[in-house]
């Protein structure tokens, strides 16, 4: 794993161990065989444009005890000194199957922290920078996910990170703080899904009590 620093907070990137990956990935697959059917749809409780999200269940707990397992890494390379060793209580996880077209404009989540997962990427990197639909994007039109941040020096007083997600993110994860503005652009160029999965976690004392850090939000 790495700590990719954007003047604020940043965000810890890093890949899920397999065992976690292929335990997920029979949830999300058992999801798609069903039709979605009996699955608990979680699209109205979000910002964006897509149709098919639901709440994650049979992994939840052990996504949990990864997201736990991690946190202290993130914690660290923020600055964050007086989070670390708390427990972390993963109080939304949902999946995105997201299809041609659809999107999430910038947005941020609640708790303290949230993370992204990429789970299943449909496309050819190369072949969707040269969708007539993407040249018409801001920045590279590579770019698939962005965070959005403040930063004094840059003009208007914003920054953006941009990533590439293609095949090669299946499986990686990024975890960042809840108020980090991100946007998921859309691709244009395969009919399958793009699955990822997302989640929000809130810090707990002792006493499983939120914690209440100034300056940070909460719930």
């Amino acid at each position: 794993m790495r700590f990719v620093d954007l003047k604020r907070a940043g965000f810890l990137f890093g890949q899920l161990p397999i065992n976690l990956y292929k335990e997920v990935d029979i949830e999300v697959q058992e999801l798609i065989d069903t039709n979605f059917n009996g699955a608990e749809s979680f699209a109205d409780k979000l910002a964006g444009a897509v149709e098919h999200e639901y709440l994650m269940w049979k992994s939840h707990t052990s996504m949990e005890d990864f997201m736990n397992s991690v946190a202290a890494e993130y914690f660290k390379n923020s600055l964050w000194w007086d989070a670390i060793g708390k427990k972390l209580t993963l109080d939304r996880y949902w999946c995105n199957f997201q299809k041609k077209n659809e999107y999430n404009p910038i947005h941020t989540h609640s708790g303290h922290l949230s993370f992204v997962i990429w789970h299943r990427i449909p496309y050819d990197i190369t072949e969707e920078a040269m969708s007539p639909n993407r040249r018409s994007i801001n920045g590279n039109p590579g770019d698939m996910f962005q965070f959005v941040f403040p930063d004094e020096h840059a003009k208007g007083g914003v920054s953006q990170h941009s990533l590439q997600i293609d095949k090669s993110f299946e499986g990686m994860y990024a975890l960042f703080a809840n108020d980090l503005n991100h946007i998921v652009y859309p691709f244009y160029t395969s009919e399958d899904w793009r699955v990822s999965l997302s989640g929000n976690l809130t810090i707990r004392d002792e006493n499983n009590v939120v914690i209440q850090y100034p300056g940070r939000s909460e719930q």
